[in-house]
């Protein structure tokens, strides 16, 4: 893997909004959904079932199954259940060994996650079945070990642990996707091209200068015509586009993160003016950026609300 493609995976960013031990009685259910994150499951014990719109999944030992967002999905343990209710029977399992107490049940970690390396380039863009790999023989396994342990011990910078043990969940999956050869979203059709990676981290580093497709070109030794091309087959936007993308995306981070004026954020990625600034973040992002981050801001304080009425879960705050 060449230099630019390690850059962009540097670039990667994880964020992992929850975090659960649970376990699935037999034969009760448990529904999942997530409009903005994909779920992300590791079976650690016990036998079940996922149901999803396209089919079923069998679940066993060792299994990573990840959820694009906005599925419905439906997690089935297998057995008898000691007292047959409809809807969720979820519970704490604070230790993950082989005892009586969860002898029979489905017991797993879950995750809310987004993970992106940039504009267009979320880390399950695109995905639009369950992801599914056995980790019982992998790095997997050690991987979620670690996450393990944080969950069942968590202290000061547990949130940061379990975020960089995930990123590396993920670059193994991606490993194993480029082997595969089931390059499905952008970031796996990005990071198997050199040629565009170097030209995606010249956008990332240089968004705010005036960047010129013909320079773009030439710099990877192609025509303007197809590198433009290219960009259109993979993100489905023209270079143009995925410029302002990620002019959007980074002044996105900067309201949500920061309390510049957003005058200077509209300097800082590009935008002659505050109102060409304002127009185009409205168009792309359906409001403006005073009231985006109004609107991030409320949802911060709501979810720091939530987590203390949730004793089943490890909830790590948002940025």
């Amino acid at each position: 893997m060449n230099r630019d493609t390690e850059m962009l995976l540097s670039r990667l960013c994880v964020d992992v909004v929850s975090a659960s031990i649970g376990e699935i009685t037999p034969e009760c259910v448990q529904r999942l959904s997530a409009a903005d994150q994909v779920i992300v499951l590791y079976v650690i014990k016990g036998d079940g079932v996922l149901e999803w719109t396209g089919g079923e999944i069998a679940l066993g030992e060792g299994m990573v199954v990840v959820i694009p967002n906005n599925s419905q999905t439906i997690l089935r343990g297998y057995g008898e259940c000691d007292a047959a209710k409809d809807g969720a029977t979820v519970s704490a399992a604070p230790s993950h060994g082989t005892t009586s107490d969860n002898a029979g049940k489905l017991v797993i970690v879950s995750s809310l996650v987004t993970a992106s390396a940039g504009h267009g380039l979320g880390f399950f863009e695109s995905l639009k079945h369950p992801l599914v790999e056995d980790a019982n023989d992998s790095l997997l396994t050690l991987i979620f070990g670690g996450i393990l342990n944080e969950l069942e011990n968590p202290g000061i910078g547990s949130k940061c642990i379990v975020e960089a043990l995930m990123k590396q969940v993920f670059i193994v999956l991606l490993r194993r996707t480029l082997a595969g050869h089931k390059n499905f979203t952008p970031l796996y059709l990005t990071v198997a091209n050199p040629s565009l990676a170097l030209v995606i981290n010249t956008i990332q580093d240089s968004h705010a200068e005036r960047l010129s497709i013909p320079n773009l070109a030439r710099m990877v030794g192609m025509t303007p015509f197809a590198l433009t091309q290219e960009f259109e087959r993979v993100f489905g936007e023209s270079l143009l586009e995925y410029i302002q993308g990620v002019r959007l995306y980074k002044a996105s981070n900067l309201l949500t993160q920061t309390d510049l004026p957003i005058k200077s954020i509209a300097a800082s990625v590009g935008f002659a003016s505050r109102s060409h600034f304002s127009r185009a973040f409205r168009k792309r992002q359906g409001e403006d950026p005073t009231s985006f981050r109004k609107n991030q801001a409320n949802c911060a304080i709501e979810f720091l609300q939530d987590r203390d009425s949730d004793q089943l879960m490890l909830i790590v705050t948002r940025r």
